[in-house]
């Protein structure tokens, strides 16, 4: 049974802390995912892989941080309902949470993260919180962890387009899914990007060009699941590594 902590009493965490040294923390974002989308996708996603993990190696459940941002690697704040929170503000919510949970006992914690544009504030975050606690902590992300299966599932992953809309149909977030407003997204590279891209540039700062991209309508329930249970194993196996890593 998944322990989430907003349902405990005082003396229910107390307990909880005795049994596990082990939190999930599922962070998301409010942000555009097309037409078909809601904007709380990513959220629905992270709470979806975070509770099943949680379950699977009885870890406490904490409850999910909504708000990320959404100008870092690329800018969506150009489409309605994208709310983005400085990567500052971020990492210190996310760097205090973590301390916070250390403080009482917690020694190894995954940020179950559902919007790669939280990964940069995640990473500065989960140095200090080991840092400054000795707990040791990972980010589990559905693009990196069930990247083995990606390329068999998926002829065009990409933002809210096949491998996401999946994802999401998986969770229960699936009901607030439109697939008949699914629209394709092909956005052609700008001449700007096309020279950073020749200069062998992987990162860098632009404006998203479309609310999603590819194709979601080939997205499916199905090819969700086994992208999420890949991912939910990459879990399982990284808090038996974070064992290693908690400083005592």
């Amino acid at each position: 049974m998944t322990q989430r902590v907003e349902e405990m009493t005082m003396d229910d965490f107390a307990k909880a802390t005795k049994k596990t040294d082990m939190a999930v923390i599922p962070v998301g974002v409010l942000e555009a995912h097309g037409s078909h989308g809601p904007l709380g996708f990513d959220n629905y996603v992270a709470e979806d892989i975070g509770k099943r993990l949680a379950t699977k190696v009885g870890a406490i459940l904490m409850p999910l941080i909504s708000y990320g941002c959404c100008k870092v690697v690329y800018d969506a704040t150009v489409f309605p309902g994208t709310v983005s929170i400085s990567p500052e503000t971020m990492i210190r919510l996310y760097t205090e949470t973590g301390k916070e949970l250390a403080r009482q006992g917690i020694k190894r914690i995954i940020f179950s993260n559902g919007h790669f544009g939280n990964s940069p504030a995640l990473m500065i975050a989960i140095y200090n919180i080991w840092n400054e606690t000795g707990t040791a902590c990972g980010v589990l992300e559905h693009w990196v962890a069930a990247n083995d299966v990606r390329s068999k599932l998926f002829k065009r992953p990409g933002h809210a387009g096949e491998s996401e809309t999946s994802v999401l149909l998986a969770s229960e977030g699936a009901s607030f899914v439109k697939m008949d407003r699914a629209v394709v997204h092909l956005p052609p590279d700008t001449d700007a990007e096309k020279k950073v891209k020749a200069a062998g540039i992987k990162s860098y700062t632009r404006v998203m060009p479309a609310p999603n991209h590819g194709d979601p309508r080939d997205a499916t329930k199905e090819k969700g699941e086994e992208a999420v249970n890949s991912t939910v194993e990459k879990g399982i196996a990284l808090f038996e590594a974070l064992k290693t890593y908690v400083r005592k």
